[in-house]
C-alpha cells in the first residue's frame, strides 16, 4: 500500500514513497471493511425567483431546511413570507394581492405526496381560492402537480390537506395562487409540503446482512477496548498535565516533531466537518470520525473541549472501562520540517478543535494503548473515547441492495449513528471526482437531486474534481459505485440519537 502525504495548502503536494512532488488539484480515497487496516494520506442550482426570500432552518412544516420566496417584495409589516414557515396558525403571511405565487427552494429535493395550508384569523374573503402547486427540478421547466377551485376553510386557522399523485423528487415547489374570495388581501398562515410516510425500521437488515460488531458486554466502549489499562490516579496525572507529550506518530521521519502553533478553535463560530482536514498523519479513520461528530452534533463538540486560556485544552473523554477521564493538552502540534501542520487541521492549514481532539487521542493512547500509534486507527476506535459508546457493525460491499443502501445511511444519520465508509476499488469516475483505495469517509445526508447519500474526504478535496467542494462527492445509484461501498456504522452514546436531518453545507456553498 503506497503511503501518501497531503498538504492543502498553495504549494501543496503529495509524495509518495519516491517522495515526487506533484501538484494536487483534488484527492479522494476509499475504504475496506475493516477501517482500521489501512489509511491514505493527506451542483449548484440555478438562481432562485425574483422577489423577497427568507432562509428557513429545519422545521415541521417543510421536508428540510431550504428557503421561502415570495413573489413580491412588500408584506404588511409583522407578516412577512417567513410566517408562512413558522408552525405558527396565529402568525400569516399577508400579502396586497388577491393572485400571487409563493416558492419554497428546499436544501434537497423531496417527493412530495401531501401538502396542507393553513387560513388566517381574517375574514373569509381574505383566503385564497383557487390554485396550483407546481414542482420543478431546476426552476425553469415546472409541472402542475395539483389544481384545487373554489376551495373552503371551514373555519379562522383551519388546516385543510391535499394528497397528490407524486413520486418525483422536486428541489422547487411553487403555490400559485389563482384567486382569493374578494379582498383587497390574501393571508395566509401556514404552508406545509409533506414527504411520505418512511418506514424507518432497518432492524432486519442489520439482522440479515451486518458483519463486524464490535459489541462486547465487557465494557461499553467495544470490543478493542476490553480488558485494557484501568485508569489510575498516576494515570489520572500524568494525562492532566500538558508538560506530558505524546510520541510523534511512527509512520511520520525524524523531520516531523511536535511545535506550537495557535490556535483557532471554531473558524466558522461552531464546529465544522470544513474543520477536519487530514494531512501527513495516516489516520483517516480518526478525522473522519471527527468530522462526523461536527456533522451530527457541532453543540455536543464544543462540550467536549476546554479552552484553559493558557495555551492549553482540557479534552473529557471516556477510559477503556467507559468512565469519564480528562485529557489535558498543549498547543504543540505534529508539524513538518518546513513548519507546516502535518496535524488535522481547518482550511487554511490551521489549528482548530479537531487538532486539538486529535492530540487528545495520541496522548490518551500513551497510557492506555488501545490503538498505540494513530497511524492507521479505526472509526470505531475514535467516537467512543468522546461518547462513551463504542457499539458498532459493518456491512460489505454488495451485502445490500442500493436502496437498501440509502437506506441504511439514512436512517442510522437520523438516529444520530456515525456513518463511516469507503471504496474496494480506485481509479474510477464519481461525481467529478475518482475514487482511491484504503480510506475513510464521513457519510452524510445528500444534497444533490436523486443522490442516494453523500460521502467526504477528511482530505477537504478530492482528485480530479474541478470543485472540491470540501471533499464531498455525491453517490448515485447505478451498478459500479454503490457496489464497491462497506459502511462502519456506530452509535452515538453521548451525543444523542436526535440525529441529523438535513445535509451538510459547506462554507461558501
Amino acid at each position: 500500500m503506497n503511503k501518501l502525504e497531503l498538504n492543502l495548502r498553495p504549494g501543496g503536494f503529495i509524495s509518495g514513497s519516491s517522495w515526487i512532488r506533484i501538484v494536487v488539484v483534488w484527492v479522494s480515497l476509499l475504504l475496506p471493511l475493516v477501517i482500521y487496516q489501512g489509511c491514505s494520506k493527506d451542483d449548484d442550482a440555478p438562481d432562485v425567483p425574483a422577489g423577497y426570500s427568507v432562509e428557513v432552518a429545519e422545521n415541521d412544516n417543510m421536508p428540510s431546511s431550504g428557503k421561502i420566496i415570495s413573489q413580491y417584495k412588500e408584506s404588511q409589516q409583522g407578516a412577512d413570507i417567513g410566517k408562512v414557515v413558522d408552525n405558527d396558525k396565529n402568525t400569516a403571511y399577508v400579502t396586497d394581492h388577491s393572485t400571487f405565487y409563493i416558492v419554497w427552494v428546499g436544501s434537497a429535493a423531496a417527493a412530495v405526496d401531501t401538502y396542507a395550508i393553513t387560513s388566517g384569523d381574517a375574514p373569509a374573503e381574505h383566503d385564497p381560492k383557487s390554485w396550483k402547486l407546481l414542482g420543478s427540478r431546476d426552476n425553469q421547466n415546472w409541472i402542475t402537480l395539483d389544481t384545487r377551485t373554489d376551495q373552503v376553510f371551514d373555519e379562522r386557522q383551519a388546516t385543510n390537506r391535499y394528497s397528490i399523485n407524486n413520486a418525483t423528487r422536486f428541489k422547487y415547489y411553487k403555490l400559485e395562487v389563482l384567486a382569493n374570495n374578494g379582498g383587497a388581501s390574501s393571508h395566509v398562515a401556514e404552508w406545509g409540503l409533506q414527504e411520505p410516510d418512511e418506514d424507518l425500521d432497518i432492524s432486519n437488515l442489520i439482522a440479515a446482512y451486518s458483519s463486524g460488531s464490535s459489541y462486547t458486554d465487557a465494557t461499553p466502549m467495544g470490543a478493542r477496548f476490553a480488558n485494557r489499562q484501568q485508569t489510575t490516579p498516576e494515570i489520572r496525572e500524568w494525562l492532566l498535565d500538558p508538560v506530558n507529550e505524546p510520541a510523534v506518530p511512527k509512520d511520520l521521519n525524524n523531520t516531523f516533531s511536535l511545535r506550537a502553533s495557535a490556535v483557532t478553535l471554531y473558524p466558522f463560530g461552531t464546529p465544522l466537518p470544513a474543520d477536519a482536514n487530514q494531512h501527513s498523519i495516516g489516520d483517516c479513520g480518526a478525522v473522519a470520525a471527527i468530522a462526523a461528530l461536527a456533522y451530527q452534533n457541532s453543540e455536543f463538540v464544543k462540550t467536549l473541549i476546554v479552552d484553559n486560556l493558557d495555551q492549553t485544552y482540557t479534552v473529557h473523554m471516556f477510559d477503556p472501562q467507559g468512565s469519564p477521564v480528562d485529557v489535558r493538552v498543549s498547543n504543540k502540534f505534529v508539524m513538518g520540517g518546513n513548519m507546516k501542520l502535518a496535524a488535522a487541521s481547518g482550511k487554511g492549514v490551521i489549528a482548530t478543535w479537531s487538532t486539538v481532539l486529535e492530540k487528545a487521542i495520541m496522548k490518551y493512547n500513551t497510557q492506555y494503548k488501545v490503538n498505540p500509534d494513530i497511524g492507521g486507527i479505526g472509526a470505531e476506535h475514535v467516537t467512543p473515547l468522546f461518547t462513551g459508546n463504542g457499539n458498532s457493525f459493518a456491512f460489505k460491499p454488495k451485502a445490500l441492495t442500493n436502496a437498501e443502501l440509502a437506506k441504511v445511511v439514512k436512517v442510522s444519520l437520523l438516529q444520530g449513528k456515525f456513518v463511516l465508509g469507503g471504496f474496494r476499488q480506485g481509479g474510477l469516475s464519481v461525481d467529478g471526482g475518482s475514487t482511491v483505495s484504503s480510506h475513510v469517509f464521513t457519510l452524510m445526508h445528500p444534497t444533490k437531486d436523486n443522490a442516494m447519500f453523500a460521502m467526504r474526504n477528511p482530505w477537504g478535496g478530492n482528485q480530479n474534481a474541478a470543485d472540491g467542494n470540501d471533499g464531498v462527492l455525491h453517490i448515485f445509484s447505478d451498478t459500479e459505485i454503490p457496489a464497491l461501498i462497506d459502511l462502519r456504522i456506530i452509535y452515538p452514546g453521548r451525543s444523542g440519537e436526535n440525529g441529523v436531518t438535513g445535509p451538510y453545507l459547506p462554507p461558501g456553498s
